[in-house]
């Protein structure tokens, strides 16, 4: 049996993320997850994904710089980066990651169809693997997300937190039980509507 080809999600907001994360596991990819540069980078060297999708506006070392880094780097140059932005085509930090070598620039949001489209032709794939055959068996939106154990942190800045993930988590929930549905038009018109919903950087 062929191994699944490898991606790299690199993106800070972690709705869009697990979202995309999700919708590529149900087509049959091994994904890894990088919410900064540098974890970007350090996924990487670690796991030479077939193909990374980053995001420029990342916390620390930034797309673009990330980019760079990973296109000078003998063990990782050859693979396939494609930037995913809501940052205007002629702003600085997509031009220092074209400069950089990023293979492709896509502008948020960024549709179902076309992320289809072009993670197929830089995997040379001819179809994607049938969405349908197998249901979601991890556990990612049950996993509870970190937050400040500092001493200083206070408890209502902790409630806070937990509040959001709270939020977080049922509508996460929600879409998880969505995604079922055996209708390739309806889910790709479900993760449209989703991620054009989520803020873009």
């Amino acid at each position: 049996m062929a191994c699944k080809k490898r991606i790299l999600i690199v993106e800070d907001n972690a709705d869009s993320r697990e979202l995309l994360a999700l919708m590529l596991r149900r087509s049959g990819y091994d994904i890894a997850e990088a919410a900064t540069g540098l974890a970007a980078i350090d996924q990487a060297r670690a796991t030479h994904p077939d193909l990374v999708i980053m995001d420029l506006g990342l916390p620390g070392i930034t797309g673009d710089e990330a980019t760079a880094r990973l296109k000078t780097d003998p063990s990782t140059r050859n693979i396939p980066i494609v930037v995913a932005t809501a940052f205007h085509k002629k702003a600085v930090q997509v031009e220092r990651a074209v400069a950089a070598g990023a293979d492709e620039v896509l502008h948020k949001p960024i549709s179902w169809t076309t992320t289809q489209e072009v993670v197929r032709r830089y995997l040379s794939l001819g179809h994607m693997l049938n969405p349908f055959d197998r249901l979601v068996a991890n556990n990612l939106f049950d996993s509870q997300s970190s937050w400040s154990s500092q001493p200083q942190a206070s408890a209502l800045a902790n409630h806070r937190i937990r509040a959001r993930q709270h939020v977080r988590r049922n509508r996460q929930a929600d879409l998880l039980s969505r995604l079922q549905i055996d209708d390739e038009l309806k889910l790709s018109r479900l993760f449209d509507s989703y991620i054009s919903r989520l803020r873009p950087f």
